[in-house]
């Protein structure tokens, strides 16, 4: 039997309704419904949506009654644990692919979160004529409440789908590298501090990396997809290093913390979103080291 999970999205991302037949995997525009909802509506129970509220009027007390500029969907067959399993890994890469393409076109915007809280509930309702009703639960949000409104237009909806073509042309291994990189760079967009700079580095050593030879792998793929911040990545490799084995608590504790700042006039973290982001969108493009 398939299954729709829905993830409620309001953290300020908004845009047009299109779905990845790639993944199995896309996003809704409540306000613009449309053929999406109106496929999802024939094919899933769904009769309690209510396109005046933008909510499931059965639903309410785990939604809460306020207005989603987004719902992310993800359609799977099989139990309701791995439906959610498989529809919270595809949607955070879906999101950080989406994230690293809007990026690309505007290199200075800000990815900063503000201090409200995004939405963490989710629910899946089942296939029609199943005779199971829904049910749902919460988990970590899958983005965070940006501080700045960003919007997926049609032209970034072909980006991220031509993406994911090029994905697939990779060998498998690198491909399942790309996407194990997206996945930690959507962990890294909704952690804090020096958390989200070890993700960061957790999705560069992803896409790049190679036993007992972590770092130099690193430094060709950053000077690769990412050439204008490789004079950066020996010190943002020293302050992963300091992070990993327990010689800073936090990323200002680093010795070289502010001799990097004075020097290159940025902070660590700023430059490692970035470097991710360069080399997440561009993974696709070209085959990995």
């Amino acid at each position: 039997m398939r299954r729709l999970t829905v993830f409620p999205i309001m953290p300020h991302i908004s845009g047009v309704s299109f779905f990845s037949k790639k993944i199995g995997a896309g996003l809704i525009d409540p306000d613009g419904e449309g053929d999406l909802m109106n496929w999802v509506h024939r094919n899933f129970e769904l009769a309690t949506w209510n396109s005046v509220t933008k909510n499931f009027d059965d639903a309410d007390r785990m939604l809460g009654n306020e207005a989603f500029t987004y719902l992310g969907i993800s359609i799977e067959e099989g139990t309701g644990d791995w439906a959610f399993e498989q529809a919270n890994l595809k949607l955070r890469v879906l999101l950080a692919v989406a994230i690293a393409v809007i990026s690309s076109k505007d290199p200075s915007a800000s990815l900063a979160a503000s201090i409200a809280l995004p939405p963490r509930a989710w629910i899946q309702f089942p296939e029609i004529g199943s005779g199971d009703g829904w049910s749902g639960s919460v988990s970590d949000p899958l983005l965070p409440y940006l501080a700045s409104r960003k919007l997926i237009t049609g032209t970034i909806v072909l980006e991220i789908e031509a993406w994911f073509d090029r994905c697939d042309l990779l060998a498998p291994d690198i491909k399942i590298r790309i996407n194990k990189g997206a996945y930690y760079v959507n962990l890294a967009l909704n952690a804090k501090g020096m958390v989200k700079f070890i993700f960061y580095y957790i999705a560069l050593d992803s896409l790049f990396g190679k036993r007992r030879d972590v770092e130099a792998a690193i430094q060709k793929g950053i000077e690769n997809f990412s050439c204008e911040f490789a004079n950066r990545s020996s010190w943002l490799f020293d302050l992963r290093n300091e992070i990993v084995h327990g010689g800073s608590r936090t990323l200002k504790e680093w010795p070289r913390y502010e001799k990097y700042v004075n020097h290159f006039d940025t902070e660590p973290l700023a430059d490692i979103e970035r470097i991710a982001m360069n080399c997440l969108y561009r993974a696709a493009q070209v085959t990995a080291p």
